[in-house]
């Protein structure tokens, strides 16, 4: 068991800052103010790969379902990062490789106790 996974699995969640950051790229246990670990770069590792793996940016996704005034695009955006807190995730095309759409999957899963460690994730 890699040490991060150890250290998780024992308690040691650190009480930090929460909802400190870009939302659209917050684990939802950031998002929703409860400690956390390195397991939320996980998270937002899963996003940044999203984005590249199917080539669009989630802010313009989410922005482009919001009108142009500045107070509807920060709802838009908080609503966006409440759905996926609350297990939301934007469709995955079916023809990635399975590999990929699984550690997609594993990587931005609800449970952080279900996310890969970042070395599990390079040895993939």
């Amino acid at each position: 068991m890699a040490t991060e996974d150890a250290q998780f699995m024992a308690g040691q969640l650190l009480n930090l800052t929460s909802r400190t950051g870009s939302f659209l790229y917050m684990g939802p246990e950031v998002f929703r103010g409860e400690p956390y670990n390195t397991k939320a770069d996980v998270f937002s590792f899963a996003v940044c790969m999203y984005e590249m793996l199917h080539m669009r940016s989630l802010l313009v996704t989410v922005l482009e379902s919001a009108n142009p005034d500045p107070d509807s695009r920060q709802r838009a955006i908080v609503e966006y990062a409440s759905s996926v807190a609350a297990g939301y995730r934007p469709p995955v095309h079916s023809t990635l490789l399975p590999s990929l759409r699984q550690l997609l999957n594993n990587c931005w899963s609800t449970n952080p106790l279900e996310r890969p460690t970042m070395t599990t994730v390079v040895e993939r």
